[in-house]
């Protein structure tokens, strides 16, 4: 690939399929040249959001299962492991359709994360996308969060033709959730455990796109079902409620910028003034979002503040 593209490499352990690793992107020509394993799908980003787009350019030469730094190889994916975790859905309407999906990671934070999550893609040449909203409104294809019984999840259509649209879920028995349809429009609650298709009509008086974010949700109810091992890192930002306030308290560094969010995605608190402690008072019964940039990086945290606390 070109320069000016971002190099990650990130690795996953699952009980079940022991450990195993995967490269988003790796540039050949760096000083600390990496592989990509074969038959991987992969994301590329770029390393400057407002850098040009240069061509990519791939080759099976760059392609390897035993990397130098690895004795045993790469652990790739079967076309028999069972995946763990993921809520698929396809929207379809015709001969068109649209993926999404929904990933269950303790670790994941509610919002838009780029080592968790992918944006959704509009064009106009596509007639139909499907895209899961999160607690903050930002549409994604790709959704990861830790915590998907805290609240609703909001899902998206965007839409260019009439007509009746079908929208299927698949990967629920190993979702680890009881998992909901809403449709607020016809006032409906789909149990896809036991129904996991569901068939609605769309009725357009344009041929403009027509966005469709605000009829349907999911909830859901977490099972135990799914089991994951789970890293455990110390505690950097500890996030509490007390008597009407949210307490926030950094040990790992200075807070350069605090935002505090309710879920329905307003910013209810900003300060850039440096610190390693916050008192900000809320509103009893309320869920909170709060991120902070310590130094070079970003935390987010939820709280909810009690009625009487």
């Amino acid at each position: 690939m070109e320069d000016g593209f971002e190099a990650v490499k990130f690795q996953d352990s699952d009980p079940e399929k022991g450990t195993w690793y995967r490269y988003i992107y790796t540039n050949p020509t760096s000083p600390q040249p990496a592989y990509i394993p074969p038959l991987q799908s992969f994301f590329v980003g770029k390393a400057v959001a407002s850098s040009p787009v240069y061509s990519v350019r791939m080759s099976p030469e760059w392609t390897t299962t035993a990397p130098p730094d690895l004795t045993e190889g790469y652990r790739l994916r079967s076309a028999e492991a069972t995946e763990s975790g993921v809520l698929h859905l396809r929207a379809s309407q015709g001969n068109r359709t649209s993926y999404a999906a929904l990933h269950f990671d303790r670790n994941a934070s509610p919002e838009y994360n780029s080592r968790e999550d992918v944006r959704a893609l509009f064009y106009d040449e596509n007639p139909l996308t499907v895209y899961a909203l999160t607690a903050l409104g930002e549409p994604l294809a790709i959704h990861a969060n830790g915590d998907f019984e805290l609240q609703t999840t909001g899902l998206g259509l965007r839409i260019r033709n009439a007509g009746e649209v079908t929208l299927a879920f698949s990967g629920m028995e190993r979702f680890g959730h009881d998992v909901y349809l809403l449709d607020r429009e016809a006032n409906r609650t789909i149990p896809l455990n036991e129904t996991p298709e569901y068939t609605f009509t769309v009725v357009k008086a344009s041929g403009a796109a027509v966005e469709i974010n605000d009829r349907f949700a999911l909830r859901m109810q977490y099972t135990g079902v799914w089991n994951e091992a789970v890293e455990v890192q110390a505690e950097t930002l500890t996030v509490t409620s007390l008597k009407g306030e949210i307490h926030v308290r950094s040990t790992g560094g200075m807070i350069r910028e605090l935002q505090v969010y309710n879920l329905a995605g307003a910013l209810v608190y900003a300060t850039t003034e440096a610190a390693t402690e916050y008192r900000i008072p809320a509103e009893g019964g309320q869920v909170y979002i709060v991120r902070a940039n310590i130094d070079e990086r970003t935390e987010t945290r939820k709280v909810r503040v009690g009625e009487g606390n």
